[in-house]
Formats: structure tokens, C-alpha cells, sequence
């Protein structure tokens, strides 16, 4: 089910509030300075915390992706990423890539999710749920493309297009069973909701078998998702199906977020005269 983000809250104000703040500017073109510094500093930080985890995985920053779930009949579900599908653009470690029908495949262990942009959490006992008080900050993905596109943000979505609707038997289950990292150590929570009083998961009050999205075969669906800390978040899930010729089907995988303070102003002229500097020592053959 998509839910427009100005029936997210229905009278809360949550989408003035993503509105009203910065990181929710309209976007400006790929080939704006302004844009194009903010995506060297946030590929500057990719690099840095590639060098400090030791990861070799992708980052996904922009666009249109999926966490996908394939069938094969021997090897079971085979969960992954599935970015730019029917040509649609993506950036993935900083380069854009588009113009491929099918789209762009990883494992689910091959890339992260990375993103920045942030608003305060709304005011209100039904927000609760997040974890975070009101007006603190909340790491937002939302679930429609016009604010992710807004935001800056990737535009992330559970798809099951590669499962044949009348080979399954009931619902295509995602549980969420643990979560690790960084922004987990520092206090973070996560969610998954269609609105406020529409909650799917939440972490703030544990983690349990009620943690889990119910997924039609052969469909596609948004959500919105929060996050409460910067950091790392290993989301573990488990996948349960029931194959009408196979019986029950069951696997785990592990898709990693990596939520990331906004480059502040002063980074940005930090970069901004570092590339300066870059263009004119080239301009000017000392390298």
C-alpha cells in the first residue's frame, strides 16, 4: 500500500516539518555546484568509514532500489538488492548508472544503503513509538519518490516481482530478528510504518516475532522507515514463505543502513576549496 507523504500523519504536520528544514530542499540538478559538493563529501565520508570498517560492499546514495526477494527451487528464497529497474538512475559509490531495462543486482551482504538527510521528530504520544523524543533528530526514508527525491535520499521499496503469485500460498513474511552496529551501540532505534497509527516494526521496545511485513508475491510496496542515531545498522530479517510445490520456505539475510550526520556547511568549503585547489594545480600542470 503507498501512503503520499501529506496522508503520512493526516493533520500532524510531519510533512511541514520535512518540508520546512534543509535537507528537504528541492533538489537541485546533478550538475549544480551545490550538489555536486555535497556528493563529494558524502563519497569523502563513504571512503573514510570504507577505510575504518574494512567493508568491501557498494553504497547505494540516490534512487530507485528494492530489497528483492527471488525464488530458485534448490537453492530456496534468494534475497538481494535490486536498484534502477526500466532505466531508471541510481548512484552507486558515487557514480550514476542508468539505461539498463532490468535494472542492477547485488547480495543482500553487497551493498549499503547510505543517507543523511534528517527532520525533528514530530511532536505528539503517537510518535512515541520511535524511540526519540519530540523534536530530536530522526533519520527519515520516505515512502514515495517525489520527498525521497526531495530529500536526497534513495527511494526504497520490498519487492516480490520475481515470485509467481500463483506458486505461493499466503503471505511472503519479513521478520526482523536482531539488529547490530554502530548506531545500534549508541542508542538508535529503527522502524517501518505506513503512519503513525500503521506501525509495522519497531525497536524501541524490543524486538519481537510481531517485527514483520506481510508481502503479497508478485507485488511491490513502500514503507516509510526511521531511523533515531547516525551509525551502522545491520538489519536482520527472516524470510518465510509456503511454496505450493515446496512447502514452507526459510532463509535470513543481513542488509546493512549506514545512517550519517549531514556535511555540515564548513565541510562543504572545506571540500569545495580542496577540489578548487585540485582543478587549478591540474589547470596550472603541477600534477
Amino acid at each position: 500500500m503507498h501512503i503520499s507523504c501529506n496522508k503520512i500523519i493526516d493533520g500532524l504536520s510531519f510533512c511541514n516539518r520535512l518540508a520546512s528544514i534543509r535537507a528537504f530542499r528541492p533538489k537541485p540538478s546533478l550538475q549544480h555546484p551545490t550538489y555536486r559538493m555535497k556528493t563529494i563529501a558524502l563519497l569523502c565520508l563513504s571512503l573514510l568509514a570504507t577505510v575504518s570498517w574494512g567493508h568491501t560492499q557498494s553504497v547505494w546514495t540516490l534512487g530507485h532500489g528494492d530489497i528483492g526477494i527471488g525464488y530458485d527451487s534448490l537453492a530456496g528464497f534468494e534475497p538481494h538488492w535490486h536498484l534502477g529497474e526500466d532505466g531508471e538512475e541510481v548512484v552507486v559509490d558515487g557514480i550514476p548508472m542508468s539505461n539498463d531495462p532490468v535494472g542492477f543486482e547485488y547480495g543482500a551482504a553487497d551493498l549499503i544503503l547510505e543517507f543523511s538527510a534528517n527532520v525533528p521528530r514530530p511532536a505528539g504520544a503517537s510518535f512515541d513509538f520511535l524511540g526519540t523524543g519530540a523534536g530530536e533528530p530522526l533519520w527519515f526514508l520516505p515512502d514515495n519518490s517525489t520527498d525521497s527525491a526531495t530529500a536526497g535520499v534513495p527511494f526504497l521499496g520490498f519487492g516480490t516481482e520475481e515470485l509467481e503469485p500463483l506458486e505461493w500460498s499466503g503471505s511472503i513474511v519479513l521478520t526482523l530478528t536482531g539488529m547490530t552496529g554502530t548506531g545500534v551501540d549508541g542508542g538508535g532505534y529503527f522502524s517501518l510504518f505506513e503512519t503513525a497509527s500503521s506501525v509495522f516494526i519497531q525497536t524501541f521496545d524490543g524486538i519481537s516475532a510481531a517485527d514483520a511485513i506481510n508481502l503479497t508475491a508478485g507485488n511491490h510496496v513502500h514503507y516509510n522507515l526511521a531511523f533515531t542515531q547516525p551509525g551502522i545498522y545491520n538489519l536482520q530479517f527472516e524470510i518465510t514463505g509456503d511454496h505450493v510445490a515446496d512447502g514452507l520456505q526459510s532463509t535470513t539475510a543481513t542488509y546493512t543502513f549506514n545512517v550519517i550526520p549531514e556535511p555540515t556547511s564548513l565541510m562543504l568549503i572545506g571540500v569545495g576549496a580542496s577540489a578548487l585547489l585540485l582543478r587549478r594545480r591540474r589547470h596550472g600542470r603541477v600534477l
